[in-house]
């Protein structure tokens, strides 16, 4: 029996005419001669059927040739099509920084970043997950578990994230001024105050109400209290966010040696300049933005050593989920972006300002954020992300796991030089805590939660 292969592509709005037809006329002409050496070996007496059988095979061998000409042309038309896309497709590795439309709203999916394939995970108001799938990773079967524990495996292996939108960036950020009137006196009344109005210029962002450039979080909560969405911070409070450190030597070497910096930080007051224009930095992605990106699971991966270390955003972790002071996992989040070679986007460690914004995102009939009840399992002993082996396990909504259980999570709001804000549940918490539960700490061991903001 003779063979050959016969290779068609179908490439959407970039189909030539002219080369689909001299294609389909070469394959055409080798399937007339292939037939024409079969009629041959059929007719003709066993001398010539031997030479029709030569001239099949290189025929055979010909197409072989073609076929890999062939591919290789389908392979350069794959790689124009990829560069010449202009939207986020789902299940496709981007090749630069793109827009992904859901719902009548935008995400902008970093270069390098995979849309998820699984259908659950495609609407922006339903929780848009993005895969920070390897280049060399080209096949992915989104649904496969080989474990069998109900998680699809592409969830315990590649970082995830999911987008949150912010239409306002005034509902999130303000600068230092607010609470001023325009002369810059504190105003009593808070009816009387100059709300902040942040707009973007091509240097920084700025607040054209007070004409400051010095950004700031608006909280949803008390110095002393939980979340609330009720209550909308209306005033700038030194040692919040961007927050103040100490002098604390250890602390600054800390920070300097996992990130690695040339000089380090020698006073506190070297460390906040960079916190503040850090902020700044952020304000203004998510300005342009309209949204940023948070770890779909609390950070993995992080230790309590002064060494660079790669992080983890998966399902499944639980040895690797440790808890760390805050110097140590402010700086192995921020690592993790050019840890793995991202132009497009920068890391972090999550904002107070971020958080809240995440739990108005979340914020349901079915996962209320400021009652307990939504992780409706026992906490004691609960510390795995994404509830992998947990029975009932429901402390997720919108795609984003873990607020209420595992582990307290750092941010970068303060409430003074020596305390740090953790933020949601955690695993030893006799009476179960609600994910919008506000904790003051010293410095000492929790995890954390990382934020992407894309840099362009």
């Amino acid at each position: 029996m003779l063979n050959y292969s016969f290779y068609t592509r179908k490439k959407k709005g970039l189909t030539s005419e002219k080369g689909v037809t001299l294609i389909t006329l070469i394959v055409m002409i080798i399937i007339m001669l292939i037939l024409l050496g079969v009629g041959t070996k059929i007719i003709i007496d066993g001398k010539i059927i031997g030479a029709t059988e030569k001239t099949v095979n290189a025929t055979n061998n010909k197409i072989g040739q073609e076929q890999i000409r062939v591919d290789y042309l389908m392979g350069e038309l794959d790689e124009a099509n990829e560069n010449q896309r202009t939207e986020a497709v789902c299940g496709k590795r981007t090749r630069k920084t793109l827009p992904y439309y859901s719902d009548n709203k935008t995400a902008v999916i970093p270069e390098g970043f995979t849309v998820s394939g699984i259908l659950g995970e495609q609407s922006i108001d339903g929780g848009l997950v993005i895969y920070n799938i390897p280049q060399n990773i080209t096949n992915i079967d989104w649904e496969e578990d080989i474990n069998k524990n109900e998680c699809p495996d592409v969830k315990e292996t590649y970082d995830q994230f999911v987008w949150i939108p912010v239409p306002n960036i005034n509902e999130m950020f303000m600068c230092q001024s607010e609470g001023t009137d325009t002369n810059g006196n504190k105003v009593v009344d808070d009816n009387e105050y100059n709300s902040c109005n942040i707009i973007v210029t091509e240097e920084s962002a700025k607040c054209i109400t007070h004409n400051s450039t010095l950004m700031a979080g608006r909280i949803y909560k008390t110095s002393t209290e939980d979340y609330n969405r009720e209550f909308k911070q209306q005033k700038f409070i030194q040692n919040r966010e961007p927050v103040s450190t100490s002098d604390k030597t250890t602390d600054l070497a800390q920070i300097s040696a996992i990130l690695n910096t040339e000089t380090g930080y020698n006073t506190s007051s070297e460390f906040n300049n960079t916190l503040q224009l850090e902020y700044n930095e952020i304000v203004k992605s998510i300005y342009n933005n309209k949204g940023f990106w948070v770890g779909r699971y609390e950070t993995s991966g992080m230790e309590n050593t002064n060494t660079n270390v790669t992080v983890k955003i998966v399902a499944g972790a639980m040895e690797t989920l440790k808890d760390v002071n805050w110097y140590r996992g402010y700086a192995e989040q921020k690592m993790y972006s050019s840890n793995n070679n991202f132009n497009s986007v920068k890391s972090y460690m999550i904002l107070g300002a971020a958080w809240d914004h995440m739990l108005d995102f979340v914020n349901t009939e079915e996962y209320v954020v400021t009652e307990v009840g939504n992780a409706t399992h026992d906490h004691s002993g609960y510390k795995v992300t994404g509830g992998i082996g947990i029975p009932n396990f429901k402390d997720v909504s919108k795609n984003i796991y873990d607020l209420e259980g595992n582990t307290s999570e750092w941010t970068t709001l303060g409430g003074s030089l020596w305390y740090r804000d953790v933020r949601g549940g955690n695993w030893s918490s006799v009476a179960k805590s609600a994910a919008g539960r506000r904790g003051w700490e010293a410095w000492y061991g929790h995890s954390s939660r990382i934020i992407l903001y894309v840099n362009k």
